[in-house]
Order: C-alpha cells, then sequence, then structure tokens
C-alpha cells in the first residue's frame, strides 16, 4: 500500500520510553511547533483569505457531516483524535469501525477519559475489527485526517466554546500530520492500557506507583504508605514486571505514558 502524496513517514520500532535528554527535547520542540501550527490554523487572519483552502463549520450538524464525510471517503489511511464522549464520538466509531475491511488503515487516538464506562468495551470491540487503538495521557484537539489531502480539525475551551475547520492547505496538512505521529509514538496500545490499568495494579499498587514517580527513597515512600521498606521494594518489582520495565525510571516513563498517573503526578 503507498504512501499518500504528503505523507509524513511513520516511526518504525517501538517508541523508547526511557529516552531522555536530547532527543526528548526535539520532540517538545516539535509538538511545541505542531501546536502553534494549528493555533495559526484555527486564528490567523489569512485562514478567512483561503477560500476553498480553509471552510470553518460553526453548527454541530456542520462538524458531524464533515467528520463522516472525511472518514467515508478514506481509502488509504485515517487518521483521528477521538472527539469528547458524547461530541460525536460514537458516529465516529461507527464510521470508522468497517473501513480496514475495505482495506483503509484507521488509527485512533483516545485518552483515559475515553475509556470510562461502557466506552471501554466498545473501543475494544472496535480494535477486534481491525482499527489500531492508542491511548495517550494528553491529547491533540478533535482531529481527522484522510489520506492526507483533508483534515478536520477542532478545539474546545470555556470561553469560546467548539470551534471545527476543514484545512485541505499542504503544509498545515503536513504539520498536523507529523503532530500525529509524535503523539501516536509516545502512546501507550488499548491492549497494554486494558492490561495495566489501575484496576489491575490495584489501589495499593497505584499508591506505591505514584510514590515510585514522584522519586522518594524507599525509605521515604514506605513510611508515607505505611510499610515496610522490604513490602515497598517488593510491590516495586511486581509493578516493574507488570509493566515490563528494566528500570524504576522506565516504570515511570511507561506509566505516565499509559495514564497510570494520578493528577498532578509525573513520571521522573
Amino acid at each position: 500500500m503507498g504512501r499518500v502524496s504528503g505523507d509524513p513517514v511513520e516511526p518504525t520500532g517501538a517508541w523508547d520510553l526511557t529516552a531522555a535528554g536530547p532527543q526528548r527535547d526535539d520532540i517538545e520542540a516539535t509538538l511545541a511547533e505542531a501546536s502553534a501550527l494549528i493555533k495559526l490554523a484555527m486564528d490567523n487572519h489569512q485562514a478567512h483569505r483561503n477560500g476553498d483552502a480553509v471552510e470553518r463549520l460553526p453548527s454541530l450538524e456542520a462538524r458531524r457531516r464533515a467528520m463522516l464525510g472525511l472518514a467515508a471517503k478514506a481509502r488509504l489511511v485515517l487518521r483521528c483524535v477521538a472527539p469528547p464522549p458524547g461530541d460525536g464520538l460514537d458516529e465516529l466509531i461507527d464510521a470508522v469501525s468497517d473501513l480496514p475491511c475495505n482495506g483503509t488503515r484507521v488509527h485512533m487516538l483516545c485518552s483515559p477519559k475515553h475509556l470510562s464506562g461502557s466506552m471501554r468495551n466498545t473501543l475494544v470491540e472496535v480494535a477486534d475489527k481491525g482499527v489500531h487503538v492508542r491511548v495517550a495521557k494528553c491529547l491533540v484537539p478533535h482531529l481527522v485526517v484522510a489520506d492526507g489531502g483533508a483534515a478536520l480539525l477542532g478545539t474546545r475551551s470555556r470561553s469560546t466554546g467548539t470551534k471545527m475547520i476543514v484545512v485541505r492547505t499542504s503544509g498545515v496538512l503536513l504539520a498536523l500530520q507529523t503532530f500525529f505521529f509524535n503523539i501516536w509514538s509516545g502512546a501507550a496500545s488499548l491492549d497494554d492500557y486494558v492490561r495495566l490499568s489501575d484496576r489491575s495494579l490495584g489501589k495499593m499498587g497505584s499508591r506505591v506507583l505514584n510514590a515510585l514517580s514522584a522519586g522518594h527513597t524507599d525509605n521515604v515512600a514506605a513510611r508515607e504508605l505505611g510499610m515496610s521498606v522490604r513490602t515497598y521494594r517488593r510491590h516495586v518489582a511486581d509493578i516493574m514486571r507488570e509493566l515490563d520495565a528494566a528500570s524504576r525510571f522506565e516504570a515511570g516513563m511507561r506509566a505516565a505514558a499509559l495514564g497510570l498517573l494520578s493528577p498532578g503526578q509525573c513520571a521522573p
């Protein structure tokens, strides 16, 4: 299956979640640049002069129609960031679930919030049909890119509500796809997320994981959790085994990528 014109090359191999220093700094810089381009596409006054290159979607019906239209037109690859639950997510899942049977690759990014309640089972079912689903701790705005030729981009804020446009400008499309790939590369597979959710780690495992990711010494962490150092270290070993991590640092990085840390916690 050939690469779509203007389509950035997808990273190959497993993403190194233990990467640090310049490599991760470069990734963060790339994401910052892509974010700036997204804001430019949304807010710059030149968008008003691009004619057919930018189409603003003022109503919920127009937004859903454009989203489903892009999904229906995809022939080679469809990349999407799931919209918030209740904002067209069910319709998007229905639209993409049969695309793999027709030879279209589908890559869908979602967040831990999308996996609450019955939506988790829905996403597992669509993954079983061939849709590649990954879970990212933090997501870019709602995004649908069809064959690298057109993209729907949306943002939501308390002050302005939902803004959504369809973009066909090649430079912006390239930036959006690069942005998508960077988030995709660091996201966890749906299978890993389901397997390593808070429920599978258990309540105590989650508390130990947060202490571990906060960088506490074993003595301090054990004292705060009300257990012996030996017991704490046994929990740490269990978590590292569950996360398939070779080091505590890698365990913290994988936990952050999987969204397993409590709010306010981060990997070292």
